[in-house]
């Protein structure tokens, strides 16, 4: 043996797979890492508040749950009325997501999420009031 047939030690830099290990040890690295998490939640929790702060943004926000049909059961059938499985678990999916959406929302800004279901929310709307035609003076 010469030494040729050995492998050759990696040398190469560690990949993006990879990711750099944290110093549990260091208590400057530690205090780093917690407060760039703490900044990451300010921010995430700024900005949510922001969308949801507007009439425009609850209405768009509400628009993918309403698309997602986040808040309706779904049962698919072909067109001889024969129920399809395949379609339902699809849908059942995709009402997953928006219900995922729904639930991180309403843990980040309840009270916003709940006016946005009270203003779009077909059975939390509050009913229409009549117009009222004005009076003519009779003079």
């Amino acid at each position: 043996m010469t030494g040729d047939d050995e492998e050759p030690e990696n040398d190469a830099p560690a990949t993006d797979d990879e990711a750099p290990v944290d110093n549990a040890a260091s208590r400057k690295a530690y205090a780093r890492k917690v407060t760039a998490l703490e900044q990451r939640q300010r921010e995430s929790q700024a900005f949510w508040e922001a969308v949801f702060a507007t009439p425009l943004g609850r209405r768009e926000m509400w628009a993918i749950l309403d698309r997602a049909h986040a808040l309706e059961d779904r049962f698919a059938c072909g067109p001889n009325g024969f129920p399809n499985p395949e379609s339902t678990w699809f849908q059942a999916g995709e009402k997953a997501v928006g219900l995922s959406l729904y639930l991180s929302w309403l843990k980040l800004v309840p009270n916003e999420v709940t006016l946005m279901l009270q203003e779009n929310y077909g059975p939390l709307k509050p009913p229409e009031q009549p117009k009222r035609r004005a009076k003519k003076k009779a003079d």
